[in-house]
């Protein structure tokens, strides 16, 4: 009995540290990705207009979203992120009138709203099933 425990705890770590290996891949290769686009940047190899688009806060919210559905698994959260950062670089690339901004980013909240209460109502429907 003791064994079969202590069995099932080291069975626990391992798995902790192979996540943990899995995780540290995933930031290790986007902070080479972000040192590669730093340099290329730095060296004008990257047209003005797709390094604004790089380094930015928007970019930072996807880079975010998809470290947290990577490592942490959280699909909805990094969902989020991501389309909250999607319709801001939109913004930069596309001309939109002031109409039609004025209703994308307001559609945006609807859609984490929306997002969010179809996770809660998901979650409570595996609680039901258990």
């Amino acid at each position: 009995m003791i064994h079969q425990k202590f069995s099932t705890q080291f069975n626990k770590r391992e798995e902790i540290c192979e996540k943990n290996k899995e995780h540290k891949y995933v930031v290790g290769a986007i902070f080479i990705l972000v040192g590669i686009i730093l340099i290329a940047n730095n060296l004008n190899l990257i047209p003005n207009y797709i390094a604004n688009a790089l380094i930015s806060w928007q970019m930072l919210l996807i880079t975010i979203g998809t470290i947290i559905i990577f490592t942490k698994k959280k699909f909805i959260s990094g969902l989020i992120l991501i389309a909250i950062g999607t319709i801001f670089m939109l913004h930069k690339f596309f001309f939109f009138t002031a109409l039609q901004w004025e209703l994308i980013w307001p559609a945006a909240f609807i859609f984490v709203g929306v997002i969010l209460i179809l996770n809660v109502i998901a979650k409570q429907n595996n609680e039901n099933k258990i």
